[in-house]
Order: C-alpha cells, then sequence, then structure tokens
C-alpha cells in the first residue's frame, strides 16, 4: 500500500491535454528508459494548472509532463514523466528542488476553471511563457466522471550528466472530471522560448497540439516520498 506523505483537498484544475512528435520524446525519454504513451502516434503531453491550500497557505502550480507507458504498442496511461514545473511561492519551489529533486521554478500563474477556460504562466519577470485560451463562451462536454489515477511520477536528472540520476514519486489524483474538446479553429496555446526553460522550445520544435481541455473543481492530489529509481 503507498504510504504517501502529502494530500491536499480541495484542488482547483485546469488541463490541457495534448500531442507532439512521438520520435522527439522518445529521443528525449531513452536516457531514463521510458516510453511516452500515444494517442494517435503522437506523444501524450499534459499541461496542467492547479490551485490548493496547505496547512493554511494557498499557492498555485503549474506543470508539464509526457504521459509513459510499461508496455510497447499499447496506448495505456501509465505514469508520467514530469519535464518542468512551476510554483506561485518561490518557497515552495525550493522545497520541491532541495528536498523533493522536483524540476520546480518560481512562476506568475493564472487560470479559469468556468468556460472558456484558460491558463496562463509568466516569469516572476514577467515575461509570458505560456498561454492556452478557449475561446467561445460554449463548449459541449465530451465527457463527465469520477477519474481516478494512482502512478508513478518520473523525474529527470540534472542537465549535462552522462548518464543523468533518475528519481521517482507515486502520486494520486482523483475528483469529479468535465471534459472538452479542443477546437482546433478556435483555441489556441503558445510558448515563448527560454534559455533558462528549454522545455518551451521542446514543445514548439516537437509541434505541440491541443487535443481535450479537463477541469476538476474539487479534487484530490497526493504524492509519496522521492526515491532514486533502481530500474534504471
Amino acid at each position: 500500500m503507498t504510504e504517501y506523505v502529502a494530500e491536499v483537498s480541495p484542488v482547483r484544475e485546469v488541463s490541457l491535454l495534448g500531442t507532439a512528435d512521438l520520435a522527439y520524446w522518445t529521443d528525449r525519454l531513452a536516457p531514463y528508459g521510458l516510453r511516452p504513451a500515444t494517442r494517435a502516434d503522437r506523444a501524450v503531453i499534459h499541461i496542467g494548472v492547479t490551485a490548493a491550500r496547505f496547512r493554511g497557505i494557498r499557492f498555485r502550480e503549474f506543470i508539464i509532463g509526457v504521459a509513459t507507458r510499461d508496455a510497447p504498442g499499447t496506448e495505456t496511461h501509465d505514469g508520467v514523466f514530469l519535464v518542468q514545473a512551476f510554483s506561485s511561492l518561490r518557497s515552495f519551489a525550493f522545497i520541491e528542488r532541495v528536498f523533493f529533486h522536483t524540476p520546480y521554478s518560481a512562476g506568475k500563474i493564472m487560470f479559469c476553471t468556468e468556460v472558456p477556460v484558460s491558463l496562463t504562466l509568466h516569469s516572476p519577470r514577467g515575461a509570458l511563457l505560456c498561454t492556452a485560451l478557449m475561446r467561445g463562451d460554449e463548449r459541449a462536454l465530451l465527457r463527465t466522471a469520477h477519474e481516478h489515477w494512482e502512478g508513478p511520477v518520473y523525474l529527470p536528472g540534472k542537465p549535462g550528466q552522462a548518464k543523468p540520476v533518475s528519481r521517482v514519486f507515486l502520486a494520486k489524483l482523483c475528483g469529479a472530471t468535465s471534459t472538452f474538446a479542443y477546437d482546433i479553429a478556435k483555441d489556441s496555446v503558445s510558448f515563448s522560448p527560454s534559455d533558462a526553460l528549454p522545455v518551451f522550445q521542446e514543445l514548439i520544435e516537437s509541434g505541440f497540439q491541443g487535443a481535450e481541455w479537463s477541469v476538476r473543481t474539487n479534487a484530490t492530489h497526493a504524492r509519496s516520498k522521492t526515491q532514486v529509481r533502481d530500474d534504471v
């Protein structure tokens, strides 16, 4: 049974599920012994914003991850490779980097959970790094369901290492979820290249395309301790 060291609820979330070039992210994940999960022969990319309170302190997070799969030839989403993450609080970003070995930076995070949903990330100095917008005041629901996911979150090693040290923690995400289609004729997503944060150039180069919006207004998130992987 998984021992979670932190659990927060309620969590408000807006997520944009998208896809990108499979070969690009296959090469990117290869040093970690991981394979991207696929959707229509493209890698599955998750961009999400959450807002919650931990021990009375309000904070927001912005996450960019690649869905992973254990078995070749399947589209099953078994885990997530956490490419980059941001916290609205510098202190929380510091704690994540130092104590959990996670790739966190500080950022200004904004989002809206009501249609038309949106998410935006600025650097601490105000530079726009990512924005995703649903346009139009109405959007048909694809589905509503109580979703529950538990699995490994794989962490990148330090840049420049010949063989990156890979770490992992287990996560739980659950809650009532409303899912809407991404309208390629109306909706938009854009990234600004950053030398300090290469993930945005990676998303540009791999041709990220939006696929679905998801909203949770009362979710639960939990995580275990971070450990060094023994399978790479």
